[in-house]
């Protein structure tokens, strides 16, 4: 019997609501295939609507309460047509449920099976599970959605999946995806097809069906390179395209996540994931410079779920490509599940997108490092307190603004391979932090020892400065003055220490002669030691200079001044008075408190401007600075209390110097050696190289909208440019 599609999509929602009379469900089953899969398909357009309009009345989840009280209902009802109501109402479930997991941001993450079992979510479970109580979805699916309106070259491929074998793979962010064999050629993995179907009602998008249509067309063929799954066919409402064997990146990080991990193993992981994933670029780029205006040439919607590891070869394959529209502006989910890894600019619907792509690849290289993926273009500090250097990468390839993003890297002409090379040289670099060493006994002597081996950790970044364009600037100037500071703690070390090494082994210990010579050697060392250590920890990575601002001068000479703050009284005390061993101390720590108090009003305010010139959420004006804002008044009541001591022993009202000298030892060495330091010093130095990285973003926007080119930017552009024009 021939029905109206509007009277079938009637017929069905009332089972679904639950109000259907007898009636009203003879006239259901009594239409034709054509009848109802029309009014299956009206349904599916609305859903949304219906879904909203069921749960106003009835109340939380009555839609999907009624689609399953209506399957059941059906399972038990005789039922000839060629399509049963029974696999409609399956596909209007898998449909809503798919939906509502769009909307659904908890998405419980479960696993099946063995330890080798798919990571899957709630939803996707619920999805296997009807397809294997209602074995009638298969054929719905095929009838509903090869109905569109297509040519004969799609009919001839569609005509050709095998839809009663067909599994259910996993939702994708528009569409759920099938796995079918081919009736004309032997079941293999490689022979299979793939068939992913639009949910209703995004294929009413314009934009959405669009797309959809045009993706064989535009990513099939000769149009992209093997390294893309290369679609066969595609319509408004679906796609079909070859089973690409292997996990998902997503997949594979899951795994990963599975077990504890040390930063050198997640290092080590992130520079294999980098490798893998920079070679698909460069391939997808047909090796040569991206540009916007070969969207062939781009993924623009990159995730680890869009990125398939072929499990001979390790290769990393690209699906599902070009721009997602449901994470545009207009539709009000952009920040949901993969979004985080699309650039702003394509979200924004920008023409502009030459380094979409390079941002969605810091996303995933930042995840892969700390477990979870940065949001909002703010890298996690985590990754700034293992390596400042590699926090200066990714951070520069996420940032918000794509005319700011890369901006210490050279740009032009921009190619993935240049790009792969430099951010697997900064990985190489960063696993020779002391922090991110294999060997226990190395991460140890990093963490406890004075100078943090920080000498030899810049020494293996200015020798790697000859060919890594952002290490270029301020190598060399950190590096000598962490040999000056290294040099200094030596220094006292040499001239403060009771007895000599030399000394010992011919047994001619020659001990200082007096208490106050006694308490001028153990201030030295003690201050020399903290003083090291401060230095090595915290300042010797981070550096105020291209942040711009009048007080850069002043904080910048503060830093370097704590470099050598533990030699004049180790000169004055132990080579002119060593009576002045507490003036010393107390004029040591006055000036310690005053650069800390000056580094953290920089750095605050650094974070201030970013948070104020970048869009919101791009910049994070907080500064967890881990005690670091007390340190500044407690050094300054450390100071006042040396005073009064240093008065006190002068004027003759204090005369125990030993108890004294032991008590402030002991202050130095507990609180601010291992306390501070030990405790929190590289906590703090992620801190610190993170707002001095925002304050030269910052003045590099400033520059860039003024119509200026920040110093950096163009040299690195130049130096491009030559390279470049170089046969």
């Amino acid at each position: 019997m021939r029905v109206s599609a509007s009277r079938c999509e009637e017929l069905l929602i009332k089972e679904i609501s639950g109000t259907a009379k007898e009636e009203s469900t003879r006239k259901l089953l009594a239409a034709d295939s054509s009848s109802r899969v029309r009014g299956a398909v009206v349904l599916l357009q609305n859903v949304l609507d219906h879904i909203a309009n069921l749960e106003s009345s009835l109340g939380e989840d009555a839609f999907g309460r009624g689609v399953d009280a209506a399957l059941s209902r059906f399972a038990a009802v005789p039922d000839d047509g060629k399509v049963s109501i029974r696999g409609l109402l399956a596909l209007v479930k898998l449909n809503a449920s798919l939906l509502k997991r769009r909307f659904d941001a908890r998405s419980p993450v479960v696993a099946i099976g063995t330890g080798e079992a798919d990571r899957i979510d709630g939803y996707d479970r619920e999805c296997r599970k009807l397809f294997a109580d209602v074995p009638a979805v298969r054929r719905a699916i095929r009838e509903v959605y090869g109905s569109t309106k297509a040519n004969a070259e799609f009919r001839r491929w569609w005509d050709r999946v095998d839809f009663e074998g067909v599994e259910y793979l996993k939702a994708g962010t528009t569409s759920f995806i099938l796995k079918a064999n081919s009736k004309d050629r032997p079941a293999t993995s490689r022979s299979s097809i793939v068939v992913k179907c639009v949910l209703f009602p995004w294929n009413k998008m314009f934009a959405v069906a669009q797309a959809t249509a045009n993706y064989a067309d535009t990513y099939g063929g000769h149009n992209t390179s093997k390294i893309v799954v290369q679609p066969m066919v595609s319509t408004e409402q679906c796609i079909l395209m070859p089973y690409q064997p292997g996990r998902t990146l997503r997949e594979d990080l899951w795994h990963f996540e599975q077990q504890p991990r040390t930063d050198h193993e997640r290092l080590v992981k992130a520079r294999e994931v980098a490798r893998h994933l920079v070679a698909s670029l460069h391939r997808l780029a047909d090796k040569g410079e991206v540009t916007s205006n070969l969207p062939q040439r781009q993924h623009l919607d990159l995730s680890p779920n869009n990125v398939i590891i072929d499990p001979e070869t390790g290769e990393m394959h690209f699906i599902d490509l070009g721009r997602n529209h449901l994470y545009s502006r207009q539709v009000g989910i952009a920040e949901h599940d993969d979004s985080v890894y699309v650039a702003p600019e394509v979200k924004n619907r920008d023409k502009e997108t030459t380094y979409a792509d390079a941002y969605s690849l810091g996303v995933i290289l930042a995840e892969t490092i700390c477990g979870y993926p940065p949001r909002s273009g703010q890298l996690p500090v985590r990754v700034w307190q293992l390596s400042p250097q590699l926090g200066t990468l990714l951070q520069n390839l996420i940032e918000w603004r794509s005319d700011l993003r890369l901006f210490s890297f050279a740009r032009t002409p921009f190619s993935f391979e240049r790009l792969g090379k430099h951010i697997d040289d900064q990985f190489a670099l960063a696993l020779k932090e002391g922090t991110a060493s294999k060997n226990a006994l190395a991460r140890a002597w990093t963490v406890f020892a004075p100078s943090s081996r920080e000498v030899w950790t810049q020494v293996t970044l200015w020798r790697g400065a000859r060919h890594l364009h952002s290490t270029v600037r301020f190598s060399n100037y950190l590096l000598f003055f962490s040999v000056i500071s290294s040099a200094c703690w030596w220094f006292v070390v040499a001239k403060a220490a009771p007895f000599k090494l030399d000394d010992v082994l011919a047994f001619e210990v020659d001990l200082p002669s007096s208490e106050l010579e006694w308490a001028a050697k153990i201030v030295a060392l003690s201050q020399g030691l903290v003083a090291a250590k401060f230095y090595q920890t915290i300042l010797g990575r981070v550096t105020a200079r291209g942040t711009g601002g009048a007080t850069t001068f002043l904080v910048e000479l503060l830093i370097r001044l704590m470099a050598v703050i533990a030699l004049p009284t180790t000169v004055i005390a132990l080579f002119w008075r060593h009576d002045l061993w507490a003036w010393c101390l107390a004029g040591g720590a006055l000036a310690v408190a005053l650069a800390n108090l000056m580094t953290l009003v920089f750095a605050r305010r650094m974070l201030r401007t970013a948070d104020d010139l970048f869009p919101k959420g791009s910049a994070d004006a907080n500064f967890s600075t881990h005690g670091f804002e007390q340190w500044w008044w407690t050094m300054l009541l450390y100071a006042c209390l040396i005073a009064i001591i240093a008065l006190g022993l002068d004027m003759g009202w204090l005369h125990d110097t030993g108890a004294y000298v032991f008590g402030l030892t002991l202050i130095s060495i507990g609180i601010h050696y291992t306390a501070k330091c030990i405790g929190a010093g590289f906590a703090i130095r992620g801190e610190l190289a993170r707002a001095f990285f925002m304050g030269e973003r910052s003045r590099a926007k400033e520059l860039l909208d003024g119509g200026e080119s920040p110093p950096l930017h163009q040299q690195l552009h130049d130096e491009a440019g030559a390279a470049h024009a170089r046969p």
